[in-house]
């Protein structure tokens, strides 16, 4: 492995070694994940390219160090997120989902952005990407498709929502919304009550997670 690509590896690890041991982990943190894992998987183009080639009077430790460290802070801070999702109550989640899809859309356009741009800089290096395509990257990834990406992944995260949670948000929703609820204490129990009691092992005041 080159050294330099250590900092975006050990962050990752740690994140997913932590995720996985939470049995209870939903679908949309399952999801970021694998995001995550697509993006790290850019990096074995690196088995192919010798840590003394140069491209532009660069290394290639040159070229990508910087971009690893700053791909570290990212997934450090992506499972932060994750880390505060897991821990939210079940009502929590349902009462924040909106808030929690679009930061999970965020990051997973986050984890895409890195994975063109570690793919960029690498062909750099070698012939051989590991997304060859038939015109011009500026072409694919125009402003319009970045948006509609964005809300195919915010509709993908609705759908990995359970029925109880679709019936739980459309309950919100019919009470104006996250925090119209969260200042009524009535539409709360309403919503508690909708919930299996499996679920609720923790007192209503813990729902703001």
């Amino acid at each position: 492995m080159h050294p330099f690509i250590g900092v975006a590896v050990i962050a990752f690890k740690a994140v997913v070694s932590l995720e996985l041991k939470r049995r209870d982990n939903d679908d949309s943190v399952l999801t970021l994940l694998v995001k995550m894992e697509d993006m790290m998987g850019e990096l074995l183009l690196l088995k192919i390219i010798e840590p003394d080639a140069l491209r532009g009077g660069k290394t290639v430790a040159a070229t990508l160090s910087g971009v690893c460290t700053l791909i570290a802070e990212d997934i450090k801070n992506c499972g932060n997120l994750c880390d505060k999702y897991s821990k939210t109550s079940f009502c929590g989640k349902l009462l924040k989902s909106p808030l929690y899809n679009e930061r999970f859309s965020k990051f997973i356009q986050l984890f895409e952005t890195w994975m063109r741009e570690l793919d960029r800089k690498l062909g750099l290096f070698t012939a051989i990407t590991v997304h060859s395509l038939s015109v011009s990257m500026d072409q694919v990834y125009t402003t319009l498709q970045s948006n509609n990406e964005h809300m195919k992944t915010l509709i993908l995260l609705q759908r990995l929502q359970s029925p109880l949670e679709q019936k739980i948000l459309k309950a919100i929703k019919r009470h104006g919304g996250s925090e119209a609820c969260m200042a009524d204490d009535k539409i709360i129990e309403e919503l508690i009550a909708m919930t299996p009691q499996y679920v609720l092992s923790f007192p209503s005041s813990r729902i703001n997670g």
